[in-house]
């Protein structure tokens, strides 16, 4: 079995985390992701809703509860 490697963190990347469930956005303002994903770049706007840069490049709200910070 091939051992997990985390990717290198960027310092410029700010907060980061890993998805922990699939979301899809609901309109353009949020962004999608899978299990295992990474969003980097996250402002804590919210406590529910962060705003981050999705792992297509893409920057918009997501749910807070649907990642785990790294």
């Amino acid at each position: 079995m091939p051992q997990y490697e985390e990717p290198p963190c960027d310092v410029s990347e700010g907060l980061r985390a890993i998805a922990l469930w699939d979301y899809q956005a609901a309109d353009s303002t949020e962004i999608s992701f899978d299990p295992d994903d990474y969003i980097t770049e996250i402002d804590q706007v919210d406590p529910g809703w962060w705003r981050g840069r999705g792992p297509k490049g893409d920057v918009g709200l997501f749910p807070a509860n649907y990642v785990r910070l790294l």
